[in-house]
């Protein structure tokens, strides 16, 4: 089974498991967020485009990513993205090592809900510091 990457202390298969695979969807833009994280741990490509806001620019989630490593998240904070709001915004830190280089990536991502649904709507602001 295994602890869940996005952090939370549950297992992959109780935590972002059931939303990567399709089964379930996120409550709020936090969970959402995780589980993004988590899919990018995994490499699913697919995952990240079906939780794409659909006016988005799309892109190419695989381009690059094949030597990063991602290690930690850590949600630095969140505003609105409650069960009840339809907006909200997530700031994170992801630790990651590329070509055997300790980084990390300093976002602040929004979402918004859709039809009951969350989606990843782009980032309001990122910086990437080597550690």
């Amino acid at each position: 089974m295994g602890e869940c990457p996005c952090g939370t202390n549950f297992t992959y298969t109780d935590c972002c498991g059931p939303l990567i695979r399709g089964v379930g969807h996120a409550d709020s833009a936090e969970d959402l967020m995780r589980s993004r994280y988590t899919a990018y741990t995994k490499k699913n490509w697919d995952y990240l485009a079906r939780t794409t806001h659909p006016d988005e620019k799309p892109e190419d989630f695989s381009k690059g990513d094949e030597d990063i490593e991602w290690k930690r998240l850590e949600i630095v904070g969140t505003s609105m993205g409650s069960r009840d709001d339809n907006e909200g915004e997530v700031s994170f830190v992801a630790h990651y090592t590329e070509d055997g280089v300790e980084k990390s990536l300093h976002e602040t991502s929004k979402f918004l809900k859709e039809s009951g649904r969350w989606y990843y709507c782009g980032k309001r602001s990122r910086a990437q510091v080597s550690q």
